[in-house]
C-alpha cells in the first residue's frame, strides 16, 4: 500500500461518512468491503451510483458526464491563477498580521500569548475560545468515556452475553452463551442504555452543577406529556411546549435560583436565608453554568423522543422487522430510523440516556431517538477501527489548520473585532480579512462537530456527518445549505416538513400550503438557532439571496443548452460570482462585522481606483475558482457519482421545491416582495424602542462623548471653547441615539436602556455622564424633526395591497373537451382591482420616498450640527441600518408599482389582440 493510496482512503467519502457511499435504502452489508475512494468530497444531495466491487472493478461514468477539461488551454491560463492567487490570499492577511503593521496596536490587547515563538494566538472569538480552551479537558473525556463503558462491561461481564453472531435471513436461531441472537442484542442493549443512563447524570452535574435539576425536570415534564396526552394531539402539544421552552429559556435567562428565591421569599417568610441559598445555588453552576446556551439540541432530541413514540403508536400491530423479514442487526439507514422500537423501549430510562448522551450532548451531531436505540440493541456495520481512525486524522488536520495556520499567523477575527482605521488597509487586504474571516466561522464549527462525532463513533454510534464540502467549494446557495448542519436539515425534514404535509398537495390550496409550510420551517429555524432578531434577519436575506440561484435556473436552465455547454458553463460561472458575493455579504453580517464592519469595508474598496480595479480583478478571480468547481464536479459524474439526494425524505423536501415553483404565479413574486418591504419598513419603525437585540442598532441619529483632535477654521470666532467643552465633558462616554418612537442610551458604554421618555433615561443617568445634555438634544430632535406617520401609512397601504394581490386567480386545471386531457389555466384578474393595487403601492412608495428622504436630510443636518457644536469632544453619525432598510424598503415598493403596471399593460395588449 503506498502513501498515496493511504492518503487517498483518509479523504474518500467512506471515511468521511458511509452514508455519502451506501444508499439510505441499502444495508450496509457490505461496508466491510473497501469502496472506491475518491479524494472529493460530495454534496450532500450526492451518493455513489457504481460502487467498487469486492474484485476492485471500476465505476462508469454516468451518460451526462462532459469530457474532461483538465488538460484544456483554458484551464492552464486557470491553473496559473490559482498558483499565483491562493499564496497571495495567505499573504494579505499575514502582512496586516505582523506587529509591524500601523493597526497592530489597536487589536494587540486581543492577542493571547502563544505556543508557536515569535507568535502571539488569536483567540478573540468568544465561541470558539470555549471550546479550543476545555479541548485538552475533552479529549481526557473521550478517552476516558470509552474505558468507563469498558469498565461497567467487564464488572457486569457483558461480553459473555452479546457476542452475537450474524442473523441468517432476518432468522435469529443462532446462539451465544446459550442466548439467542435477539436475547444477546437485548442484553447489549440493556447495558449500554443503563450506562448511558448513570454517566448522563454525572455529566450534567458536572457541567451545569446544581442547574442539571433544572434540565432534568424540563426533561421530566416532557416525557410525561408524551404519555400522558391522547395521541392525535400529541404533535401539537409537544411543538407548543419545547417551542415554549425556548422562548422562556432565553427570557427567563435560565431561571436563576436567586431570582426564584427573591420572587417566592414573600410567601414563605424568609427572604434573606432563601436570597442567600439562591445566590450560593447560582454560584455552583457547573463548569457551564449558562445551560440553557445549549438546551436548544436537547429540545430537538425531546421532539425526537415525542413523535417517534406517537408513531410507534399508530404502527401497532406486529413487529415491522419481522413482517418485512428485514435484518435487525444489518438495517439501512432508512430502516434504522423509521422502524419504532419495541414498546417497552420508550421507557424514562431510555428517554434520559437519549436524550443526555454524553458524546452528542453538547453540539450534536443530531441522531434520532428510533436509530439510537436500533445502534444501542446493534453496532453498526459501518463502525471499523480502521475507518475510525482515518477520520480522527481528518479531524487533526482540520484542528492543525485552525490552530497554527489561522489562529497564529492570521489575526483575522481580532482586526475585526477591534473595528480600527480602515484606511490603514490596501482593498486586498480588506476583502481577503473577510474572506478569512467566513472561513473561520466555517471551521469553528467543522471542528466542534467532528470531535463529537468521532468521541460517538469512538463508542459506538454513528451519527450522521454535519459539514459535507469545504466553504470555499460551493457555488451554489441552496447546495451549500444542504451540506451545512447536514443532521439538523434531516431532522427537519423528518419531524416538521413531512407532518406539516410536505408538498403532495396541487391547485391553488396546496400551493398556499406548501409556502406556509416553507415560512414556518424558516421561521423555526433562525428562531432555533436563537431567538435573536439579528439572526432572524440574516435567515430571511439567506432566504432572499437564494431566490437569484432560483431565477436563474429558471432563465437558463441546463436542458436548453445541450450542445453549447461550454456557453452555458460560462454564463453560469458569471451568475455565480454575484451569488457568492451576495452570500459573503448577508454572513459577514449575521456572523462577523455587523452592519459597521461591512460598511467600513466597502467604504475602502470603493472610495479609491485601486479599490475598484481590484474589484474586477477579484470577479475575474473568483470566476476561475468557479469553473474549477465546476469541473470537479463533471470530475465526480466521470467517476460514476451522481447528484441524488441521501434518501427519500430529503428527495421529497426537494420535488416539492420543484414542484411548487411552476405554481408561484406572477403576482405571488410581487406579494413576496410587499412582504419583505413591510417587514423592513417595520423594523424601521421599531428601531430604538426596545433592548432586544438587534433594535438599539437600527437608529437615526447618533450623539457620543468621545476625545478627537478637534477642527480649527478661520471662520470660528471664540475657538477657545474647544478646551471648555472638553474640560466640562471630563471622562464621559455616553451614547445616545435616536429612533422614530424610542431613544437608546449607554450611560456607562456597558449596556442599552431604551424608552419614548426621555425624562425616564435622564433620572437614570447622573449629571457627569451627560454634561452637555444630549439626552435632551435627542429628544428635542425626536419631537422637532422626526415624523414616522407617513411610513405608518405606508405600510397600511402596502398591505392592503397585498391584500388585493392574494385575491388574484392561480393556476388551476381544467378539462379540455377537444383533446380530452386536463390543461392548466390561469385567467386574468379584474382589472379594477389591479388598478386600486396600482394606486395603493404608488402611493406608499410615494410616502416611503418621502419618508425616507427626509430622515436622511435631517439626520445628516442634524449629525452635522451636533458635532461641530462639540468639537473635539462630542461625535455624531447617522444609523446605517436604518438608511438601508428604508431605502431597501422603497426599491422593493417600486419593484411592485412597476411590476403592478406592467401586468395592467399586458393586460390591455391582449385585450386589443383578441378583440375580435
Amino acid at each position: 500500500m503506498t502513501w498515496r493510496h493511504s492518503f487517498r482512503k483518509i479523504y474518500c467519502l467512506d471515511t468521511l461518512d458511509t452514508r455519502f457511499s451506501i444508499p439510505a435504502n441499502v444495508p450496509p452489508k457490505y461496508a466491510n468491503t473497501e469502496l472506491q475512494e475518491t479524494p472529493s468530497v460530495p454534496s450532500s444531495s450526492e451518493e455513489k451510483v457504481t460502487k467498487s466491487r469486492p474484485d476492485g472493478a471500476p465505476t462508469q461514468s454516468l451518460p451526462d458526464a462532459r469530457p474532461s477539461l483538465w488538460n484544456t488551454w483554458e484551464f492552464y491560463s486557470y491553473y496559473f491563477v490559482f498558483i499565483t492567487c491562493v499564496p497571495l490570499m495567505f499573504k494579505a492577511v499575514y502582512d496586516v498580521s505582523q506587529s509591524t503593521h500601523p493597526s497592530y496596536p489597536a487589536y494587540e490587547h486581543l492577542l493571547s500569548p502563544g505556543w508557536i515563538p515569535g507568535r502571539k494566538v488569536d483567540n478573540s472569538d468568544g465561541q470558539y475560545a470555549s471550546v479550543r480552551d476545555n479541548l485538552p479537558y475533552l479529549l481526557l473525556l473521550l478517552i476516558l468515556h470509552p474505558l468507563c463503558r469498558k469498565a461497567y462491561d467487564a464488572f457486569w461481564r457483558t461480553s459473555t452475553y452479546t457476542s452475537v453472531r450474524p442473523s441468517n435471513g432476518g432468522r435469529h436461531d443462532g446462539l451465544s452463551q446459550g442466548l439467542s441472537a435477539n436475547a444477546a442484542a437485548s442484553v447489549r442493549q440493556e447495558q449500554r442504555l443503563s450506562f448511558d443512563f448513570y454517566f448522563a447524570f454525572i455529566l450534567i452535574a458536572a457541567l451545569h452543577g446544581f442547574s442539571a435539576l433544572k434540565v432534568v425536570l424540563i426533561l421530566w415534564l416532557n416525557y410525561k406529556l408524551a404519555k400522558s396526552v391522547p395521541t392525535q394531539y400529541l404533535t401539537f402539544i409537544t411543538w407548543t411546549f419545547n417551542i415554549a421552552i425556548l422562548f422562556a429559556n432565553e427570557y427567563g435567562q435560565g431561571y436563576k435560583y436567586a431570582r426564584l428565591a427573591t420572587f417566592l421569599s414573600p410567601f414563605l417568610g424568609a427572604e434573606k436565608t432563601g436570597e442567600t441559598w439562591g445566590q450560593w445555588l447560582d454560584d455552583h453552576g457547573g463548569l457551564l453554568s449558562r445551560w440553557e446556551v445549549l438546551f436548544n439540541l436537547t429540545v430537538l432530541r425531546l421532539i425526537s423522543f415525542n413523535l417517534d413514540y406517537k408513531w410507534s403508536l399508530q404502527k401497532r400491530g406486529g413487529s415491522a422487522i419481522e413482517k418485512k423479514q428485514l435484518d435487525p442487526a444489518n438495517l439501512s439507514e432508512n430502516d434504522r430510523v423509521r422502524t419504532p422500537a419495541r414498546p417497552e423501549d420508550y421507557s424514562f430510562r431510555n428517554y434520559i440516556a437519549y436524550a443526555l448522551y454524553s458524546p452528542l450532548y453538547l453540539a450534536g451531531p443530531i441522531i434520532t431517538f428510533n436509530d439510537y436505540i436500533s445502534q444501542c440493541r446493534y453496532q453498526s456495520p459501518t463502525i471499523r477501527t480502521d475507518r475510525t481512525i482515518r477520520f480522527a486524522i481528518r479531524f487533526v488536520v482540520a484542528l492543525f489548520c485552525m490552530e497554527v495556520v489561522v489562529q497564529h499567523y492570521l489575526y483575522a477575527v481580532a482586526i475585526f473585532n477591534a473595528q480600527p482605521d480602515w484606511k490603514l488597509f490596501t482593498p486586498m487586504q480588506l476583502t481577503m480579512l473577510g474572506y478569512f474571516n467566513l472561513h473561520i466561522i466555517w471551521l469553528k464549527l467543522l471542528i466542534p462537530w467532528r470531535f463529537f462525532r468521532l468521541w460517538a463513533l469512538v463508542d459506538g454510534i454513528d451519527p450522521p456527518e454535519n459539514m459535507v464540502r469545504c466553504m470555499s467549494n460551493a457555488p451554489s446557495t441552496i447546495k451549500f445549505w444542504r451540506g451545512w448542519h447536514r443532521s439538523y436539515n434531516r431532522w427537519l425534514v423528518r419531524y416538521l416538513f413531512i407532518p406539516l404535509g410536505g408538498s403532495t398537495s396541487t391547485g391553488s390550496r396546496g400551493t398556499a400550503r406548501s409556502i406556509a409550510n416553507y415560512l414556518i420551517i424558516f421561521t423555526f429555524v433562525a428562531l432555533w438557532h436563537d431567538i435573536n432578531l439579528r439572526l432572524l434577519m440574516w435567515g430571511w436575506l439567506i432566504v432572499l439571496f437564494i431566490l437569484p440561484e432560483v431565477i436563474g435556473k429558471m432563465l437558463f436552465p441546463e436542458r436548453r443548452w445541450r450542445g453549447h455547454e461550454n456557453a452555458h458553463r460560462i454564463i453560469t460561472g458569471i451568475g455565480s460570482v454575484g451569488n457568492i458575493f451576495m452570500m459573503s455579504v448577508a454572513n459577514l453580517v449575521g456572523f462577523a462585522i455587523g452592519w459597521n464592519g461591512l460598511k467600513g469595508v466597502l467604504a475602502g474598496i470603493a472610495e479609491t481606483v485601486e479599490g475598484r480595479i481590484f474589484a474586477v480583478v477579484a470577479c475575474a478571480a473568483v470566476f476561475t475558482a468557479l469553473q474549477i468547481m465546476f469541473e470537479v464536479r463533471e470530475e465526480e459524474k466521470r467517476d460514476g457519482r451522481k447528484r441524488k439526494y441521501t434518501d427519500k425524505m430529503a428527495a421529497r423536501f426537494a420535488v416539492g421545491m420543484q414542484r411548487l415553483i411552476p405554481w408561484l404565479g406572477y403576482h405571488h413574486v410581487l406579494m413576496l416582495l410587499i412582504a419583505i418591504a413591510i417587514i423592513l419598513l417595520s423594523l424601521l419603525l421599531a428601531g430604538c424602542s426596545s433592548t432586544s437585540p438587534l433594535i438599539p442598532g437600527i437608529f437615526l441619529i447618533s450623539l457620543y462623548y468621545t476625545p478627537y483632535n478637534p477642527v480649527y477654521a478661520p471662520s470660528q470666532a471664540s475657538p477657545g471653547t474647544v478646551s471648555a467643552i472638553k474640560n466640562i465633558v471630563g471622562a464621559a462616554v455616553l451614547e445616545v441615539r435616536v429612533g422614530y418612537f424610542g431613544i437608546c442610551t449607554t450611560p456607562d458604554g456597558s449596556g442599552w436602556l431604551c424608552s419614548n421618555n426621555a425624562t425616564a433615561l435622564a433620572q437614570q443617568t447622573s449629571p457627569g455622564q451627560d454634561p452637555l445634555n444630549l439626552i435632551w438634544v435627542a429628544q428635542t430632535f425626536k419631537d422637532a424633526v422626526v415624523f414616522p406617520y407617513l411610513l405608518i401609512v405606508a405600510i397600511i397601504l402596502a398591505f392592503v395591497c397585498f391584500i388585493l394581490l392574494a385575491t388574484f386567480p392561480g393556476w388551476h386545471y381544467e378539462h379540455d373537451d377537444l383533446t380530452g386531457s386536463d390543461i392548466d389555466v390561469k385567467p386574468f384578474p379584474s382589472r379594477p382591482v389591479c388598478q386600486v393595487a396600482l394606486a395603493l403601492i404608488f402611493v406608499s412608495s410615494v410616502f416611503v420616498l418621502v419618508s425616507v428622504l427626509w430622515q436622511h436630510t435631517a439626520s445628516v443636518a442634524a449629525s452635522t450640527i451636533a458635532q461641530d457644536f462639540g468639537n473635539g469632544s462630542v461625535k455624531s453619525g447617522v444609523g446605517t441600518a436604518a438608511m438601508i432598510l428604508g431605502w431597501f424598503g422603497f426599491a422593493l415598493l417600486i419593484i411592485v408599482t412597476i411590476g403592478l403596471l406592467v401586468m395592467l399593460l399586458s393586460m390591455s395588449v391582449l385585450d386589443k389582440l383578441t378583440g375580435d
